[in-house]
């Protein structure tokens, strides 16, 4: 591949350079190997001009006097972030080396730095009159990455590259991916220089184990077994003493250490005081045990006590020691990846066999990687690394070593490809004599475990990660269960395969051995769901001995545990081992449940056409006879009554006959069957379906289902049936939690869990009515889940039907009501047809359905809400506080608004909006909210009046908001006081799943309430709450006093809803800034909607068409205020090519840079606020797009706000 100046192309990946490397439109990097792949270099990321075929031999080729001017591209747009990674590239070199980066300034031979589609450079100084270019794409900025770039480009090749290289490693060309054995040439002494070094194994230039691997396995094998190869973290001891011969650096005096031969290092003397002599043993719970963190690292360590940040989805709950105490904690977030945070010991004096145990909590579906290092005289060795997540919980790592001399540990934390990576240390210890093994004590008769407790089962020490114990759904989409297999709440194991693991990995763990003897029977429900499944393998083992396989599965079985069971002969305590085996993707979970060991021979097992609930099968004969009993299953019976007098008959359990031969004399065939769930089993009545001659009822007619099902009866036209039920449904995030009548009763609902399929339909048909004249027909229904279906309501006559109301769409977690007035003139029936959505999160529900004579009655919106009563408001003369947890403090409902708020503890109903906890406890306690679904619409209004306040003077108002959802409206506060009232606070729109809290100075001077207001936006996702709410007297701790504190003066308020607001296009652009409503033309950018209501408009760049850094410049009228105002914007930058927004203030002399934000932010609106000081009445600030690479990179800005004083929160202060 040849370019202008005779350069040819190859890149180095951080991930292994294969296609198992791409996941889901993202590579996922591993710490370790090389750097991200452009195209098809040379050795992975060199740039070579095609007539230099080795390494750097002549003088021609390196910097003159080891200066190295470059300059930073500016197209390429680099963040404050990724410029301080180059900075600290730099500072590694003058620091450890001669070599001084510069930057340039009219030197025609220099380094620029690119942003390319991945990492690459030249190999030392192309030429002596042009520039050669680094390329930095963002999956570079590890610091390890840059500085590697940066070595080739001062003439070094890979280590592995050397002549000498099959002396130290062996090259696996059978595991390298076709096409890449060039990456793994090998140089004669005559073309590669070694400088006199040893083989560097630990050098920043080697590849890593697995680099360019085709299947998972090893293409560089270190011949040294401890050795370990591929690290990032930055220049290795020989790396710098390279360079520094390389470029005759005799005179250097930086604080590298002076090497007096290539093969020996200087020992750096630990302080004593540094030094401990004998056992050493740490927990972190009073301090850091002397441990310090290295400089030459990316972040740090953190000690730390409670819950991490992220626990739940990232990070331990608590230490491992007590549960009270202290650990150390690497924190990923707002980290880059492959970036290392090291931690390193005092050193141990303790000669001889000693014993190192610590635990690690490595927990999180993007996590990295944990190294350990022993460190002597200034030489790291690894002796421990564990990859990727290993369930929430604290793990013992064991290591017998053989101490010789003072030795460090290091531990090093790696960031993975996301923020769920954190990592966690503690109770580290050192004790001399060899490591005792946990000894695995035998189980004497049958086992259990559905993993609700710990049921001794032990992870492989020989596998590649490890299965984690879990409840809920799965971090990923789309793959792995939603709850356990007994009730969908509790507990199971799964093996979680995103992050940085690969194809063929596996994850490994063994029961105790099972002391039993004689015909077993081995049974389990297993969950194996997604494109990219890979396989699942049970086997048993004897007293340690091989294995021997009993069951295997692969690829994807569906969204349903199923049961899997097999005879076998114990002969001694054995245990029962399972493996998973990562397919090719991350949607590969796989998960366990339920396992039992039990002597003697298999029942049948459960069937296989089991609904996804399980229930008991008494059914009512009719609507007044009793129901008979049969015997258990869980399947519907596959055929109706053929006479309308025959009872139902009584059936056993259906059994599936097995589809395997049995292998040998002792092992009986495995069974296989669908469970009899997908998720929570629950106690429910299966509706009927009449057996007898139809009832006809003279209205009126009444039901509520919480005696029996008053006569309804099933269709045999559809699929499946309604089902009677009391309390939650099966299934999260779907169907009532309780019946409308009473709370306590029952309602009728489809289950649309498997085995339903879209568009199944469940039909039901009440008595016939028979009534004369207009007659009113009223039920409630529920129709509550993300992929909801359709709920169609008829009049059935004989078989001609006439629809009343049919609706489709998630109206949120609330029963509705609907009426519809019917002329009846013959007799008829109400039928309710429901049909399933796409998943499982489709059920729907009626409840109290009745027929009376007479048209409706006309009733409002407004009817639903609780009756109001009026009251005197509570009048208090002292401090005010209110956390709701007992009641609603006085606080009062507004009558004139559209609809009140509501006291709530845990979550609110509605997915993906409101909080999850009160602010108070963050567990059990109450808190007021504002519940956004159907019947709510948008604009609709909210308002909480609080007691009146007499108290005098000066006054701290508190509270806290959480205003979380992607349609979240307004937030307003007002005082309401003498009869005026004034605004406190104002805001609008997403502010993130958290509490916030606002505090503010004031004085009263007259009886006084606090006015919540909460605006409905567009959609149901716009929950607003508010919780622990106090007025005391005295300032506020964080506020400056003030006599009185005003709202902010508003300089500029612009939605885009009417016009530009006086905003002017530049005329010396490339494009104009458009203003939209709705989706942006083209696909993969832009937003949907604007943010102010979501039907509103907002500005963006239509990028299709355009050249790359194209931009478009839209400028503020003259703001028209002096002294310090707050710019305050939503912007949103949704694109895999997005390019830039830039935030001027222009003075009409200069105009000057702001604010800068790159790159692809998410399809979301985000607020970013700047303030400013030193304005003047004819400043203006400007809004400037730059386009991206191809046209997904639409900008687009709403809702911009400038006021008087400093922005509030963590703003800039531009002077």
């Amino acid at each position: 591949m040849g370019s202008s100046n005779g350069l040819r192309l190859a890149i180095c990946a951080i991930c292994i350079a294969s296609a198992a490397c791409q996941e889901d439109g993202e590579y996922y990097y591993g710490p370790y190997d090389v750097n991200p792949e452009e195209g098809d270099l040379f050795e992975g990321d060199i740039v070579l001009e095609k007539s230099l075929k080795n390494a750097v031999m002549g003088t021609h080729r390196l910097w003159p006097n080891g200066v190295v001017p470059y300059e930073i591209d500016p197209a390429a747009n680099y963040g404050a972030f990724e410029l301080s990674r180059i900075q600290k590239a730099i500072d590694d070199y003058n620091r450890f080396t001669c070599i001084r980066w510069i930057n340039r300034t009219t030197e025609k031979s220099y380094v620029q730095f690119i942003r390319g589609t991945g990492c690459s450079s030249s190999v030392g100084r192309s030429s002596a009159s042009r520039s050669q270019r680094i390329s930095l794409s963002r999956s570079c900025f590890s610091h390890g990455a840059i500085v590697h770039e940066m070595m080739h480009a001062l003439g070094f090749y890979h280590e592995q590259s050397r002549a000498d290289r099959d002396d130290y490693v062996t090259i696996m060309y059978a595991n390298i991916e076709p096409g890449k054995e060039n990456n793994f040439k090998k140089y004669s002494p005559s073309q590669v220089q070694t400088l006199g070094a040893p083989y560097d194994y630990g050098s920043l230039m080697h590849y890593g184990k697995y680099s360019f691997s085709k299947n998972a396995k090893a293409t560089i094998v270190p011949k040294d077994p401890k050795a370990w190869i591929g690290q990032r973290s930055g220049l290795s001891t020989i790396d710098k003493y390279k360079i520094n011969k390389l470029y005759n650096c005799t005179g250097f005096t930086g604080t590298l250490p002076p090497l007096t031969t290539p093969m020996t290092t200087t020992t750096t003397a630990l302080p004593p005081n540094r030094i401990f002599k004998g056992p050493f043993s740490c927990n972190f719970d009073k301090d850091t045990c002397s441990f310090t963190q290295d400089v030459n690292d990316d972040q740090d360590w953190t000690r730390f006590t409670g819950k991490a940040p992220s626990a739940g989805v990232t990070g331990p709950t608590a230490d491992h020691t007590n549960g009270t105490g202290h650990y150390m904690y690497y924190e990923a977030s707002r980290h880059g990846v492959g970036d290392v945070a090291s931690l390193r010991s005092p050193g141990i004096d303790l000669p001889g066999t000693v014993c190192l145990e610590f635990w690690y909590y490595m927990f999180g579906h993007t996590l990295g990687q944990l190294d350990v290092y022993t460190a002597v005289n200034g030489n790291e060795t690894n002796i421990f690394v564990a990859k990727g997540s290993k369930g929430n919980r604290w793990l013992l790592a064991q290591e017998q070593l053989n101490f010789t001399d003072v030795t460090q540990l290091v531990f090093k934390a790696t960031r993975g490809n996301g923020d769920f990576s954190d990592i966690a240390i503690d109770d580290i210890s050192v004790q001399a004599g060899k490591c005792i093994t946990p000894t695995v004590m035998a189980i004497n008769g049958p086992f259990h475990c559905d993993f609700e407790r710990d049921c001794g089962f032990t992870q492989s020490s020989e596998d590649d990660f490890d299965w984690s114990r879990h409840r809920g759904k799965t971090a990923s989409a789309n793959t792995g269960p939603n709850g356990d297999h007994a009730n969908g709440k509790g507990y199971y194991m799964y093996t979680e395969v995103s992050g940085s693991l690969k194809a063929g990995n596996r994850a490994s763990m063994a029961t105790p051995p099972i002391n039993l003897s004689g015909k077993v029977c081995i049974s389990f429900r297993y969950h194996m769901y997604g494109n990219s499944v890979g396989e699942l393998n049970v086997y048993t083992s004897r007293n340690n001995s091989s294995k021997t396989r009993v069951f295997a599965f692969s690829k994807n079985q569906g969204n349903v545990w199923k049961y899997a069971q097999t005879a076998y002969q114990f002969t001694a305590p054995t245990q029962v081992i399972f493996e998973g085996v990562r397919g090719a993707n991350y949607d590969g979970d796989i998960a366990i449940d339920d396992i039992h060991v039990v002597p003697g021979d298999c029942p049948a097992p459960p069937s296989t056409s089991a609904p996804t609930t399980t229930r008991p099968t008494t059914r009512p004969t009719s609507a007044t006879a009793p129901p008979s009993t049969s015997a258990p299953t869980t399947t519907r019976p596959t055929t109706r009554p053929t006479s309308a007098t025959a009872p139902p008959s009584t059936s056993a359990p259906t059994t599936t006959r097995p589809t395997t031969r049995p292998t040998s004399a002792t092992v009986k065939p495995a069974v296989i069957s669908a469970a009899t769930t997908t998720r929570p089993a629950v106690t429910t009545q299966k509706a009927v379906v009449s057996t007898v001659r139809p009832t006809i009822l003279t209205a009126p007619f009444t039901c509520n289902f919480d005696k029996n099902v008053c006569g309804f009866t099933q269709s045999s036209s559809d699929q499946f049936d309604w089902t009677r039920h009391q309390g939650n449904t099966s299934s999260p995030k779907t169907g009532p939690s309780k019946d409308h009548t009473t709370g306590s009763g029952y309602y009728m609902y489809i289950e649309a869990s498997s085995p339903q399929r879209p568009n199944h339909t469940a039909i039901i048909h009440s008595p016939t009515i028979n009534i004369k004249g207009k007659s009113c027909i009223s039920y409630w229904f529920h129709m509550y889940g993300g992929s909801m279906g359709r709920l169609t309501v008829s009049v059935l006559i004989g078989s001609k039907r006439n629809v009343l109301f049919t609706t489709t769409g998630d109206k949120g977690n609330m029963w509705i009501p609907k009426r519809h007035t019917w002329a009846f003139d013959v007799p008829a029936k109400i039928e309710f047809q429901a049909i399933c959505g796409p998943y499982y999160a489709s059920d729907i529900a009626i409840d109290d359905v009745s027929v009376t004579s007479g048209p409706c009655p006309v009733i409002a919106v407004t009817t639903v809400r609780p009756p109001q009563t009026t009251k005197a408001p509570v009048v208090l003369s002292g401090a005010f506080n209110c956390n709701f947890d007992k009641d609603t403090c006085g606080f009062t409902q507004d009558k004139s608004d559209t609809f009140d708020w509501t006291r709530q503890n845990r979550t609110t109903s509605s997915a993906n909006t409101g909080p999850m906890t009160d602010h108070t406890t963050k567990a059990d306690g109450h808190y007021m909210y504002i519940e956004t679904s159907n019947p709510r619409q948008p604009n609709d209004a909210a308002r909480l009046i609080s007691p009146v306040l007499t108290m005098q003077g000066q006054v701290c108002i508190n509270y806290w908001y959480h205003m979380y959802g992607f349609a979240v409206g307004a937030f307003n506060v007002f005082i309401l006081s003498g009869g005026k009232k004034t605004a406190l606070l104002n805001l609008r729109g997403n502010m993130g799943n958290q509490w916030r809290q606002g505090q503010s100075n004031w004085v009263f001077t007259a009886p006084t309430q606090l006015v919540f207001e909460a605006i409905r936006g567009s959609s149901y996702t716009g929950d607003i709450a508010i919780d622990d709410i106090s007025v005391n007297p005295g300032p506020c701790p964080s506020v400056a006093p003030t006599t009185t504190m005003k709202p902010k003066a508003i300089v500029l308020n612009c939605d885009f809803s009417k016009d530009l607001c006086g905003f002017v296009q530049s005329t010396t652009d490339n494009l104009d800034w458009l203003r939209n409503s709705g989706s942006t033309p083209s696909s993969g950018t832009g937003p949907t909607a604007d943010h102010t209501t979501g039907t509103g408009n907002y500005l963006f760049i239509e990028t299709s068409g355009k050249a790359t850094n194209d931009s478009a410049l839209i400028t503020s009228p003259n703001l028209n205020v002096t002294g310090t105002i707050c710019v305050s914007f939503w912007y949103h930058m949704y694109g895999a090519e997005m390019g830039s927004l830039k935030v001027y203030r222009d003075t009409g002399v200069v105009r000057s840079p702001i604010m800068v934000l790159s790159g692809n932010k998410g399809n979301k609106w985000l607020q970013a606020a700047v303030t400013l000081t030193n304005v003047q009445p004819t400043y203006k600030v400007a809004f400037q797009a730059i386009r991206g690479r191809n046209y997904r990179s639409d900008v687009a800005i709403d809702d911009i706000s400038i006021t008087k004083g400093t922005c509030s929160g963590g703003s800039a202060l531009i002077g």
